[in-house]
């Protein structure tokens, strides 16, 4: 006789394919795959590699690029020295040499000078980083033939070069030029998913297939493999198959909204810094701005303020949250122009008016502008 173990009973076929759920650390997910091989082919490198974030795909390339010890160039208002909480430093043990660009750009003799010459002393220079487009910039576009010298620089020096292009995108839309047009001269291309193409998470970062086997196993060990997350790369696959155009709709908008605040007198010299931007820069915050800010606030819109390291130019950038549909968004230049015309011109130019001077002032011109921005709404 016979006998069957009930922990041995084989499943039914129904049973079997919900049971086989492809897992990404493997490498068997189809979608993932696919999504990889898209990318890898896109920016003409040989492999790529799905990843969380953005922050995690700029770490993960710096620690697959470089020794403990070594140094990294990198602009200094860069996202890798601004916002990624040192995590080349606490996990890599590399120093990064920051030089301060022209709105983030960074022109090769400024390189060159920062290249150290390997001794005992000191940290050999490997790795030089460049970010396009530029978050802290303003959406500066980095110049092909700037890319061009800068890689030519780091060839005759024996250095690699990383490419944080979470905006990517936004520059080829901008420019007409293809990603792979940039990612020829870089070593290693990021880029997110989750900017302005829409998807909900991810990022994806790649090179040559060495390099990328690498950059998995670093992925591992940040905690950066996702088992069954195909859900998510075929989010980031429509992405890319059906958003990269409608960023022209983004560069629009931004044109219509810099055209309108030029109309404010409480918002001085204007200025649109590229077309892939939301971000607007004023030479003044005072009184009437604080307050339209704090008041599109409760409607939804994140109003952020940023002042510049020479304390002489300030950086705007509106964008709605959650809940705000988009056409309401693109009434905001509308709003803040009649704000203005209600408001902010009443009784003595930039500062406002007099009610907007002193604690209960300002009170009240916050009651004007909810109730101005309530009407613009309601139309």
């Amino acid at each position: 006789m016979e006998w069957i173990s009930i922990n041995e009973q084989l499943p039914r076929e129904e049973e079997r394919v919900l049971l086989y759920t492809p897992d990404d650390v493997f490498g068997d997910d189809p979608t993932v795959n696919k999504l990889q091989e898209k990318v890898a082919a896109m920016l003409g490198k040989e492999a790529a590699l799905f990843v969380p974030s953005g922050t995690m795909a700029n770490t993960i390339a710096i620690l697959a690029h470089t020794q403990p010890g070594d140094e990294v160039i990198v602009e200094r208002e860069s996202h890798t020295f601004n916002y990624e909480v040192a995590g080349a430093a606490v996990m890599g043990g590399v120093q990064l040499n920051t030089i301060l660009g022209e709105r983030g750009i960074l022109a090769p003799d400024q390189i060159e000078r920062e290249i150290r010459e390997p001794t005992v002393h000191i940290p050999p220079t490997r790795l030089i980083c460049l970010e396009n487009t530029h978050n802290r910039g303003g959406g500066s576009i980095y110049p092909l033939e700037k890319i061009r010298a800068i890689h030519q620089l780091a060839q005759k020096n024996n250095l690699k070069m990383h490419l944080d292009g979470a905006r990517l995108f936004n520059a080829c839309v901008a420019t007409g030029l293809n990603p792979s047009d940039y990612a020829q001269y870089f070593d290693s291309v990021m880029f997110c998913f989750s900017k302005g193409l829409g998807a909900p998470i991810g990022s994806i970062l790649a090179g040559s297939k060495m390099f990328i086997q690498r950059a998995h196993r670093v992925r591992k060990m940040l905690g950066g493999g996702m088992r069954q997350v195909g859900i998510l790369a075929a989010a980031a696959l429509y992405a890319l198959e059906n958003n990269i155009s409608r960023l022209a709709e983004d560069h629009a908008h931004a044109k219509i909204l810099a055209t309108e605040l030029a109309k404010i007198k409480g918002f001085q010299r204007v200025v649109l810094i590229q077309e892939g931007t939301w971000l607007i820069g004023i030479t003044h915050v005072g009184s009437f701005e604080a307050n339209v800010a704090a008041s599109l606030l409760k409607f939804g819109f994140d109003i952020g303020i940023v002042c510049s390291k020479k304390k002489t130019e300030y950086r705007i950038s509106i964008r709605a949250n959650k809940g705000i549909c988009f056409k309401t968004g693109l009434h905001l230049g509308k709003i803040l122009k009649e704000i203005s015309e209600e408001i902010g011109t009443n009784g003595g130019g930039h500062n406002g008016a007099a009610s907007l001077t002193g604690k209960n002032g300002i009170n009240i011109a916050k009651d004007k502008i909810l109730e101005k921005i309530k009407q613009v709404l309601n139309k």
